[in-house]
């Protein structure tokens, strides 16, 4: 792959008439485009899905994705 980790992805989001509701009146109010809005949304969630992920192999031990 040539693309570097700044090169932005384009993606498609699929989500329930409600969340996307809601997506949007969150974007609005902080003054964020919808796209901004997600990519900010998702790169917040992914940190916190890794930490707690680390957490639990660091207590248990076990660790489930090598590649992670």
């Amino acid at each position: 792959m040539s693309q570097t980790d700044h090169e932005p992805v384009a993606i498609t989001i699929l989500m329930h008439r409600d969340n996307f509701n809601r997506m949007r009146r969150a974007a609005t109010t902080v003054g964020l485009t919808e796209s901004e809005f997600c990519v900010l949304a998702i790169h917040r969630e992914a940190g916190t899905a890794i930490e707690a992920h680390l957490n639990v192999e660091e207590r248990t031990g076990y660790r489930q994705h090598s590649d992670w």
